[in-house]
């Protein structure tokens, strides 16, 4: 994310809060369908270029010691449930896993703020 030196203190606690209320509230009603549409769009798109094609193909062979098709790949991106998504939130979002990277000009605000107050 991108901020001011001015609100930056804010667009943090900004995000925890959107994190902590999807965490407890959930996907918002087709936010998993528009979701999908972006990724396979993106995807697809980006099949155009050989060069793309050929770094997923070997980033694929090197990390799982086969090649998926475009059709393989959409089926999985469908395949996703609303469940996983919330489950795989639970196990990842937790608030002694944040980690904050601040650059920019010495900002004496966030060179003081205590990341530890922010619940997930």
């Amino acid at each position: 994310m991108s901020s001011t030196d001015e609100n930056v203190i804010e667009a943090i606690e900004t995000t925890v809060s959107e994190l902590s209320n999807f965490k407890k509230e959930g996907l918002q009603k087709g936010e998993l369908a528009r979701t999908k549409r972006l990724l396979k769009g993106a995807y697809v798109r980006s099949m155009e270029s050989t060069e793309h094609r050929m770094y997923r193909l070997g980033r694929d062979y090197m990390l799982n010691g086969k090649c998926q098709t475009l059709e393989q790949r959409l089926a999985a991106i469908d395949a996703v449930t609303e469940e996983e998504v919330m489950h795989v939130a639970d196990d990842l979002l937790h608030s002694e896993n944040l980690n904050i990277t601040v650059l920019g000009k010495g900002n004496s605000a966030i060179k003081k703020f205590d990341i530890s107050g922010l619940d997930l």
